[in-house]
């Protein structure tokens, strides 16, 4: 028998990092499942053939099999259209994209370098297998005629025809002209790109600088930056123009000037460390606008309400509403200090601290909990989703209105009532509780995304 600290290492090193690859895989499979289950009836046969397979992948997550996970998400996204899973479509939803780099210069004439083999395997390879390879603008399907050169079942080498920016890599795999899968991978060409690296490490390390926010995101984005070039495999999509854009907006930045409008990766100091998280600003907000505060569930990060979670509409539709967005990076294990992340927050882009509105999935909704409980006031409303049980002390919890979501095939859904029945007996507690049917512990944030924004507005997030 392993020892307990031999299993809490391997937990931190299979869920906290150290397989990015892998962990890149999933995320883009669980926004796929995310957007086949989102336009599949509600109740319909398809959700009820798909659930079985998304409990799976939920199981498999926890028990460190990664790639069985994987496989188990594509299998339940083919069952949404399908009573049984076609052996050529699961052989191609199998397939993974390797890139050579991810930011290529245009003035060095660099070729885009892709490599095609199986993360998982199953099913058996199409008759008339091709592969085809498109950039675009993001969001689309490509733009034909985008790049030169050839492309087959195992990879290629293609040469740019575009400006600078953030672009889509759309990988379309093929029988006859019958499309059986596609991939899409987050790609940036960047002209003078290491010229403009240089001169942010320059600043970055001048001596004169304060060693505050500004020069630990600097560090921080730049290491990002570093790896992409160097073909690292994040373990989400990042947009590498926009945050080589951001990050020279903050060096620019006066000392005492607030985080301009836009999105971010910041690194905030805290004692030896820092606490990293993901901020989204609309135009016009000020010092007064309220804040959506997301907490993601273990194993995940602050990647996960931007680009899953409902592949990203919980970040929308706050700022629709003139919401500053953050979410953090949690830990694994140790409790994340919401309420002094807050406060340091103010000093980089003030808000209102009257108008924090709290939103946490399974472990983020135990902290979003914990810190509701412990200091109330910390948050105007506090949301948990797929995660709670009861509290010590609960009378102190009641003190902030609270929408605790599940769902039938949630595994948490007994902890989830159990913690709504216990304050709901407190006089004066303010608690609704949303049992979603044929839904789990993973597609229930997307499920409740309507029911979570009105719950919001009630409670004073401006309505659309």
């Amino acid at each position: 028998m392993k020892p307990i600290g031999s299993i809490v290492a391997m937990f931190v090193l299979v869920l906290a990092g150290a397989l990015p690859a892998q962990r890149n895989e999933l995320a883009r499979r669980l926004a796929k499942l995310e957007q086949a289950w989102s336009l599949a009836p509600e109740g319909g046969e398809g959700r009820l053939r798909a659930l079985p397979k998304v409990e799976e992948a939920v199981r498999a997550f926890f028990s460190f099999r990664l790639v069985q996970a994987a496989r188990a998400l594509d299998e339940a996204r083919l069952l949404l259209g399908s009573e049984t899973i076609e052996p050529a479509r699961l052989w191609a939803a199998g397939r993974r994209v390797l890139l050579e780099r991810r930011i290529l210069d245009r003035r060095a004439d660099e070729e885009l370098v892709l490599r095609i083999d199986a993360f998982h395997v199953g099913g058996s390879e199409p008759e008339e297998l091709s592969v085809t390879a498109e950039l675009g603008p993001i969001g689309t399907a490509g733009t034909a005629g985008a790049l030169r050169g050839r492309i087959d079942a195992e990879g290629g080498r293609l040469l740019l025809d575009h400006g600078d920016g953030d672009r889509d890599l759309v990988v379309r795999i093929l029988s006859g002209s019958r499309e059986l899968d596609r991939i899409v991978h987050a790609v940036a060409v960047i002209s003078g790109f290491e010229a403009r690296l240089d001169e942010l490490e320059a600043e970055a390390e001048r001596e004169d600088r304060p060693a505050d926010w500004r020069q630990a995101t600097l560090r921080s984005g730049l290491a990002l930056l570093r790896g992409l070039r160097a073909g690292e495999t994040p373990e989400n999509e990042p947009r590498s123009f926009s945050l080589l854009e951001s990050l020279e907006k903050i060096a620019a930045l006066e000392d005492g000037a607030p985080l301009p409008a836009g999105e971010h990766l910041l690194a905030l100091p805290r004692g030896k460390g820092a606490d990293r998280l993901r901020i989204s600003i609309p135009e016009g907000a000020g010092d007064e606008s309220p804040l959506l505060l997301l907490v993601h569930g273990a194993g995940g990060s602050e990647n996960m309400f931007f680009e899953a979670y409902g592949t990203g509409r919980y970040v929308a539709e706050a700022l629709r509403r003139g919401a500053i967005v953050v979410a953090p990076r949690a830990p694994l294990f140790g409790r994340l200090d919401l309420e002094g992340l807050l406060a340091r927050l103010q000093g980089v882009r003030p808000f209102a601290a009257s108008k924090v509105f709290a939103v946490g999935h399974s472990m983020g909704a135990g902290l979003v909990v914990d810190q509701a409980m412990r200091k109330p006031g910390l948050f105007r409303t506090a949301v948990a989703i797929a995660g709670g049980r009861p509290v010590k002390d609960a009378v102190m919890l009641a003190k902030t209105p609270l929408l605790l979501g599940t769902a039938d095939r949630d595994f948490g859904r007994g902890g989830v009532i159990a913690l709504a029945r216990q304050v709901r007996a407190i006089e004066g507690a303010e608690v609704e509780l949303i049992e979603r049917e044929t839904s789990e512990h993973l597609l229930v944030v997307q499920d409740l995304i309507p029911s979570v924004f009105a719950f919001l507005a009630s409670r004073g997030l401006p309505q659309l």
